[in-house]
């Protein structure tokens, strides 16, 4: 009986990454990510045809069938909005074919996990972009155990521009993704898929694939517009 693996996705940032996670040993079949073309224990290819290509690339390289991917994990952000929505429609269109596992994973709670793994030990603070001048901020304590899991102590919120570069100001543990041009002072980090399937596997918190949606903390706007067509008589 062949073990059961799990497969995690995030392109809510410009460093898009997949990889396939054997779930009892958590050891990282193959991997990929988009920015270094950085490959793991299993050569890949960089997916810049897709995430349909590229996972099959994945599977392909070791001798599994999408058949046998008991679990998807997806990062939902916050982040790149058309990233996440795609990578959430890919997950939901497998679902409707085979049945597997849906896990969200927040993309802050990678980065807090990523900063760790990078030896952050204590209070990390995680930015993201949010465009029109401001960013999604949350704090999250380390243990001293690289292996543990960060426990946020202050919930995603959305912050002025002048509100992050004071908390970049204030301490040295403040990171995040693409955040160079805005923040060059933040420290660099970016969520990868092996931290999306420990986060998703130490969680269990499955959904259902219609429940699955961004991390999206603006309250949706809209202005209905006006009827001009003439009616009918």
């Amino acid at each position: 009986m062949c073990a059961e693996t799990l497969l995690a996705v995030d392109f809510s940032t410009s460093f898009r990454s997949i990889a396939i996670m054997e779930t009892e040993t958590r050891r990282v079949l193959a991997r990929v990510d988009t920015e270094t073309g950085l490959t793991g224990p299993v050569p890949g290819a960089v997916p810049s045809e897709g995430i349909c290509a590229c996972v099959d690339r994945l599977l392909d390289q070791i001798h599994l069938d999408n058949s046998q991917v008991d679990t998807l994990a997806v990062g939902v952000g916050p982040g790149s909005y058309t990233g996440i929505r795609a990578a959430i429609a890919f997950a939901q269109g497998w679902n409707l074919a085979t049945g597997l596992k849906l896990a969200a994973v927040s993309t802050a709670d990678a980065l807090a996990l990523r900063a760790l793994r990078l030896g952050w030990q204590g209070e990390i603070e995680i930015l993201i972009d949010a465009q029109r001048n401001e960013f999604y901020h949350a704090v999250y304590q380390t243990g001293t155990d690289a292996e543990s899991i960060p426990e946020q102590v202050k919930p995603l919120c959305i912050i002025s521009q002048a509100e992050a570069l004071e908390r970049v100001k204030n301490s040295a543990q403040v990171g995040g993704p693409d955040l160079g041009r805005l923040l060059p002072e933040a420290k660099p980090l970016y969520p990868q898929a092996e931290d999306l399937a420990v986060l998703a596997l130490e969680r269990k918190s499955f959904i259902e694939p219609e429940d699955m949606a961004p991390i999206y903390l603006r309250p949706v706007q809209f202005v209905k517009v006006k009827n001009t067509r003439a009616l009918p008589l």
